[in-house]
């Protein structure tokens, strides 16, 4: 028996034993049409859900991140991204197909010996081994001479993601995309304490859709999607926001946990904190 946490399409290729060679060639092919039929979508429409679109990201935010900035436009095409890996992240998109400049931070070894073998050429592509808490947040983005008014944040960081948004200031990006917990409900507002050790794999995490929707009132962002597997939420400023694009936060649809659109969620935690 396999364990039904493993990924539908990995579960697959186990059972009929394909190379892992072979694997990644098909993942490379399905990354190519997934990057065609992005920029074949035009429709008009408020409702970010219908571009929700995987090329290198977990999930669909390769899709609302390029109709987002489509909308908006973009100001100095620059990235930052905490949490990342070389294969797999919310900024490799902007990077590696759109040219765009920017940093990622990570803290596990692994990820960053893959991030740095693979732009170590880079003229344009910054990585930074750190482990980014809400004291050094700014620092570590001046050093990486990060423009105050940068286009794109991404959030990543498995429970501390909430502070480390809270602290990002004076700078000020003009898109946010922040990982959350949609397994306490739309309604709870609660944020967890910030955490120094790993999280510990539970629903026992971060902060609520509501929770973030007030940290970023607060800020001056205003939240334009939840996506469907209920992991990340997207904000843009307000100075950037035109109401005609996006939904107001009142219709934005609210989810629950369902990963890789499969029913998948986290255990239950024992220790919230309210």
């Amino acid at each position: 028996m396999f364990d039904r946490s493993v990924k539908p399409v990995a579960h697959w290729f186990l059972r009929h034993w394909i190379r892992h060679d072979e694997l990644v060639r098909i993942r490379q092919q399905i990354r190519y049409l997934s990057y065609a039929e992005l920029l074949h979508r035009s429709q008009e429409d408020r409702d970010l859900s219908l571009f929700e679109l995987s090329v290198f990201s977990q999930n669909g935010e390769d899709g609302i991140i390029h109709e987002i900035f489509r909308k908006i436009g973009s100001l100095n095409h620059t990235f930052v991204e905490i949490g990342a890996s070389p294969n797999e992240a919310n900024s490799v998109l902007l990077a590696d197909v759109f040219g765009w400049s920017g940093t990622f931070f990570d803290v596990s070894p692994s990820e960053i010996s893959g991030l740095r073998s693979k732009y170590s050429n880079s003229d344009r592509v910054n990585v930074v081994e750190a482990f980014v808490t809400p004291s050094n947040i700014a620092n570590l983005l001046r050093d990486a001479s990060c423009p105050e008014g940068f286009d794109f944040l991404s959030i990543d960081v498995d429970g501390n993601d909430y502070w480390l948004w809270e602290a990002v200031e004076p700078f000020r990006p003009r898109v946010v995309v922040i990982e959350y917990n949609s397994a306490k409900g739309s309604q709870v507002n609660s944020v967890n304490k910030y955490q120094s050790e790993s999280w510990d794999g539970t629903t026992d995490f971060g902060a609520t859709l509501s929770a973030m929707i007030d940290l970023g009132d607060r800020l001056g962002y205003q939240l334009v999607h939840a996506e469907t597997t209920g992991v990340n939420l997207f904000f843009v400023r307000k100075d950037q926001f035109q109401e005609n694009d996006f939904l107001s936060p009142s219709e934005v649809r609210t989810r629950i946990p369902n990963f890789y659109l499969y029913g998948l969620h986290h255990p239950n935690g024992k220790n919230s904190v309210e």
